[in-house]
């Protein structure tokens, strides 16, 4: 799904009232080919059908419910990267959705109106304040109520005909009356026999003369053909269908303290491609192209995380932490029931799990994530050098939020010299081991590129390592011996960057870093 940049502002004194916004339901994109097939099913179109921006959140729930002459469906973005969806809350085979007061509204919320089986129709997106009326569509009328039958009228029946013969005689007081006279029938004409004739012998017919036949002559046998081998070619082994990275399943966010309480999410079991020719995964069974669910994970170190499916059709799990690093399991210790455990370290950023099965079958089944603390890992040995396991200052953002330039402040600077750390990159300045920021971002895909730059009044230098472990560096490419960097490979910025910001030779001085996501 493409998110919207053309958004509605609305103020809580308007959403005290019904916001309505009349459009067209529908679209040609089925949940499951974009990855979402775990929020349920729908079609909707590629960009949102509405876009609104609560200006500094709201205070209060916001409720979006949708009006329609057919089953429409509803599906949002919310401001924190969250997924939404609901079919029929609505009544009447149409949607309503509550978006919570907070996160979920602090920036754009992007809306998309679908229907349940494909085509489109008229439909109404109404938008208010939880506890504000919602109107409801007035469902169609039933049929009109058939005619009752009238019965028709029974024909009389008519008096039979006198018999024909005697007529029968009374007697009144002894006297006989006479017979009633009949009619008198007159007779046919009788034919009379035709004068005899003399018929003409017939002449008789010509016999046909036989005509002799020609006697066959034999025909050769044609010799039978040699037949030719025709090579077979040779056959087409179609490409494998491995579980893809590059694509979004249902997103959450979420932290490792938050996982202390175990959370379990619903999700559907089962898929039609075979991963055994997947030699990264290194498993078997069956699992789908997108992810079942994508995880952006923080605060994850001094945590062991737990994800731990069951259901009834003998489930497969895969993971894929910040790193890049597969995990797969089958047979847990509870019998047929996967099991990963994973060291948190590894999972701040990005992290997408597939919910497979061992045999292709499907069923509906449940999925529980939780972390349990461990003991804090021992500081690194001599660590000057830039050390991807600690943490910065941690921001949560989107691609959608950085369209719009954002600034970040800190303090340029450091102690080691980054050319004797044995970094993949060609550069030379100072920083500390600690980054200056952990960014964790999410919808990065949409966009064509994101580009950082830094700002000081010292010769400032940059270095930037990327969820897929690749390390960037620039020195004055913003000019003023300020750094810029261009990441073009958005779909790989979903998850976890790090940002140092150091000085060419050695000194401090405070420092602006701004962020911004570009189309183009």
């Amino acid at each position: 799904m493409n998110m919207s940049q053309g958004a509605t502002t609305y103020g809580m004194d308007q959403l005290g009232s019904v916001q309505s916004v009349a459009l067209m339901a529908g679209g040609d994109q089925r949940l499951d080919q974009c990855g979402l097939g775990a929020l349920g099913v729908g079609q909707f179109r590629s960009a949102p059908d509405h876009s609104f921006v609560v200006p500094g959140g709201s205070a209060q729930d916001v409720v979006l419910a949708v009006t329609s002459d057919c089953d429409a469906a509803m599906l949002v973005n919310s401001a924190d990267g969250q997924w939404h969806f609901n079919d029929d809350g609505n009544g009447n085979l149409d949607p309503r959705l509550v978006i919570p007061a907070g996160a979920a509204l602090d920036g754009q919320v992007d809306v998309w109106i679908g229907t349940f089986a494909g085509g489109e129709c008229a439909a109404t997106l109404n938008i208010a304040q939880s506890g504000v009326e919602m109107p409801i569509a007035v469902p169609a009328p039933g049929p009109m109520a058939a005619a009752t039958p009238q019965p028709m009228p029974m024909p009389m029946p008519a008096p039979a005909p006198a018999p024909q013969g005697n007529t029968p005689t009374f007697s009144l007081n002894g006297a006989t009356p006479a017979p009633m006279p009949q009619p008198i029938v007159p007779q046919p004409a009788q034919p009379q026999p035709m004068p005899t004739q003399t018929l003409p012998q017939p002449v008789p017919m010509p016999q046909p003369v036989p005509m002799p036949m020609p006697v066959p002559v034999p025909v050769p046998a044609p010799a039978a053909p040699v037949p030719v081998p025709v090579p077979m070619p040779a056959p087409v082994i179609p490409a494998a269908i491995c579980p893809n990275p590059n694509m979004v399943g249902p997103s959450l966010t979420v932290s490792g303290p938050q996982l202390q309480s175990p959370q379990a999410y619903m999700a559907m079991v089962g898929a039609t491609h075979d991963i055994n020719p997947c030699a990264d995964i290194g498993g078997w069974g069956y699992a789908d192209e997108a992810p079942s669910f994508t995880l952006y994970m923080s605060a994850m170190d001094g945590y062991t995380f737990t994800a731990e499916t069951n259901s009834d059709c003998d489930p497969t799990m895969i993971l894929r932490d910040a790193f890049g690093q597969w995990y797969f399991n089958d047979d847990g210790p509870n019998g047929l029931q996967p099991m990963i455990e994973v060291d948190g370290s590894s999972l701040n950023g990005r992290v997408d799990i597939w919910v497979g099965s061992f045999g292709g079958s499907t069923c509906q089944g449940t999925i529980v994530f939780r972390t349990a603390s461990v003991a804090p890992p021992m500081p690194p040995v001599g660590g000057g050098c830039p050390n991807p396991g600690l943490q910065g200052m941690i921001v949560n953002t989107t691609g959608s939020a950085l369209y719009s330039p954002t600034d970040y402040q800190t303090m340029a600077g450091g102690s080691q010299d980054i050319s004797a750390c044995g970094l993949p990159i060609s550069g030379f300045g100072f920083v500390q081991a600690q980054p200056s920021f952990t960014f964790f971002l999410s919808g990065m895909q949409e966009y064509g590129r994101l580009e950082i730059q830094g700002e000081a009044a010292c010769d400032t230098i940059m270095l930037v390592r990327t969820p897929d472990g690749m390390w960037h560096f620039d020195d004055d490419s913003n000019g003023n011996f300020n750094p810029m960097i261009n990441l073009t490979n958005t779909f790989m910025l979903n998850g976890r960057v790090d940002i140092w910001i150091g000085s060419y030779g050695g000194t401090s001085c405070p420092a602006t870093v701004e962020m911004e996501t570009w189309y183009n």
